[in-house]
């Protein structure tokens, strides 16, 4: 009986030194708790136009031509508009020059006058040549900037400012041996549009809402 005894402690201690390895094991293949992620928080815009009353909007100056501008302008109506509500604005035609945006609001009596600047800074050619040198085209990429404004009439003083800037292609001009030459028109009316519509995104950013988690 001793020697029986005996023998069965070493069994025993090797059994009970593995139920900690045991019960660590049973809990990792038991369920995990998954905390459940809190709900989208809603953030109103930064700045609310509505406060302003009524907004006069000069027609966006652009050096390469007043149908930019207005595309320009009209983009960014839209667009601070969108998440704002009911907000009064009203369309003060051009102005020859950023000293004559307030001659113009005043005349037409609004407190608040809006005011851009879209210009093209940069252009920059790029030439491809067919291996064969038979043909080639060139594509053009132009910079622009968007300058906004929000001014107060009766002080002068800037009540909110952004610029943004972005790069994008304009079109291209297919060249074949002898005298081909085929200018593609369409994608640069295309690639201007997109180009405007991504600066206005940017600058308007302040008068968007977004949802965020807390």
């Amino acid at each position: 009986m001793r020697t029986r005894t005996s023998s069965l402690k070493p069994a025993l201690l090797a059994a009970l030194a593995g139920l900690p390895v045991l019960c660590l094991g049973l809990l990792a293949c038991g369920p995990r708790v998954v905390v459940p992620a809190s709900p989208p928080v809603r953030v109103p815009p930064a700045i609310d136009l509505a406060q302003l009353e009524q907004i006069g909007v000069v027609q966006f100056r652009a050096p390469q031509g007043a149908a930019l501008g207005d595309l320009a302008t009209q983009r960014f109506v839209e667009s601070a508009r969108r998440d704002q509500g009911l907000v009064r604005m009203v369309d003060l035609g051009q102005s020859p020059a950023p000293d004559d945006d307030l001659t113009l609001a005043r005349e037409r009596g609004v407190r608040t006058v809006l005011a851009g600047d879209l210009t093209v800074s940069r252009v920059r050619p790029r030439v491809r040549v067919a291996s064969d040198l038979g043909s080639g085209s060139v594509s053009m990429s132009v910079e622009a900037t968007l300058a906004v404004r929000l001014i107060e009439v009766e002080s002068g003083a800037s009540i909110w400012s952004r610029t943004a800037s972005a790069t994008r292609p304009v079109g291209s001009v297919g060249l074949f041996g002898g005298d081909g030459v085929v200018v593609d028109a369409g994608p640069a009316q295309e690639a201007y549009g997109a180009m405007v519509d991504e600066l206005v995104e940017r600058v308007t950013g302040d008068f968007h809402e977004r949802w965020e988690r807390r």
